[in-house]
């Protein structure tokens, strides 16, 4: 449409001018919505991938949570990257709670479960910290 445009400029006027640039602005604002609809962010090829790729996650997730379980392994990291990832964590590791301690807020308890390793293990259900002021070192 640009392309056309140039070449017929010099015939038209500038109302013809004027418009069919606008249509040219309508139609690049058109493709812009399609796009981001389509590939942008939440976009259906996000959505798409998400839908493909998370029961995969929740396999290969599964199988190691099993794994570690079973074995009685502390942690498992995924080092295909620079960034190692842990892929797995034991919760007797968990030291959340202390550095939310010293950060001057304290932590809900919540009730305990089968996933705890530890009697000693205390999080809040919803990991809502609330401030202590006999912590807070302000």
């Amino acid at each position: 449409m640009m392309r056309t445009l140039q070449a017929e400029q010099v015939l038209l006027g500038e109302d013809m001018i004027a418009r069919r640039n606008k249509d040219i602005q309508d139609k690049e604002k058109e493709l812009n919505e399609l796009q981001q609809k389509r590939f942008g962010f939440e976009g259906d090829l996000f959505k798409k991938r998400r839908d493909l790729i998370k029961p995969i996650q929740d396999k290969v997730y599964n199988a190691i949570q099993k794994i570690a379980t079973e074995r009685n392994i502390d942690a498992i990291f995924d080092k295909s990257n620079e960034a190692a990832t842990i892929l797995y964590g034991s919760p007797k590791y968990d030291r959340s709670e202390d550095i939310i301690t010293a950060m001057g807020y304290t932590v809900k308890k919540r009730r305990q479960t089968a996933a705890d390793t530890s009697p000693n293990t205390k999080n809040s259900p919803d990991n809502t910290p609330t401030k202590d002021n006999k912590n807070t070192k302000d």
